[in-house]
């Protein structure tokens, strides 16, 4: 992936999906009028799904702020 550059403006790409495309995003979306599609996308939809899972709060379970009142 390295050397795959942008087949309108010649910059690097950066995704895997610009370098099967063959554009970046923004020229991909300039030629032909929609975005490039983006595998990723769900992933971090599922990561941060996962992410809020783990932060809410358990009953019983002490926080930051529990501990300062106890200072």
């Amino acid at each position: 992936m390295a050397g795959e550059r942008c087949g309108r403006c010649h910059r690097k790409l950066k995704t895997p999906e610009s370098v099967a495309a063959g554009f970046g995003s923004s020229c991909y979306k300039m030629l032909f009028g929609k975005p490039l599609k983006r595998e990723t996308n769900a992933l971090y939809r599922s990561l941060r799904q996962n992410r809020n899972e783990e932060n809410e709060e358990v009953e019983g379970q002490m926080s930051v702020f529990d501990l300062e009142s106890e200072v």
